[in-house]
């Protein structure tokens, strides 16, 4: 006598996303967005022959923890891009501010990084920057737009 065959298809909001067959197994492509309805046919399906057996319910809660992980793995990613491009944003603001300092710093390469800035021929302080603030300022800059390079 053959092999019975036997088929059994998993249509969600009647669109065809899995077939399974005694020879045979076809879904479409993206059918990780339907593995809760599909778990919860096959669920239906034991239940017509007397319930989940141990087995049974091993995978179908090792397929639930997979799915909550896969939430929170998801959630975590998008929160952590999310920080990065707000860092990212940081950066290049910071770079901005940063860039005059550190062009003035080339300015003053004749003078002890413990001079005080000042203004022309009056010689007098004209802030409580130094000029080793600015050397400090460039070598911060410099080393920025190296470590990262798309800031």
């Amino acid at each position: 006598m053959p092999k019975p065959t036997w088929e059994v298809t998993v249509n969600v909001e009647a669109k065809h996303v899995l077939t399974i067959g005694s020879d045979h197994l076809a879904g479409v492509e993206n059918i990780d967005d339907h593995a809760d309805t599909i778990l919860t046919c096959a669920q239906h399906l034991v239940s017509f022959i007397g319930g989940e057996t141990e087995r049974e319910k091993f995978f179908r809660e090792e397929a639930e923890r997979t799915a909550r992980n896969r939430d929170m793995w998801k959630g975590q990613c998008e929160r952590q891009a999310e920080q990065l491009a707000a860092l990212r944003a940081l950066i290049r603001e910071a770079l901005a501010a940063l860039e005059p300092f550190a062009n003035e710093a080339k300015s003053w390469h004749q003078f002890d990084d413990d001079d005080p800035l000042v203004d022309g021929l009056h010689e007098a302080p004209i802030s409580f920057v130094s000029v080793g603030d600015l050397r400090r300022t460039r070598l911060l800059h410099d080393k920025i737009k190296k470590e990262l390079p798309d800031a």
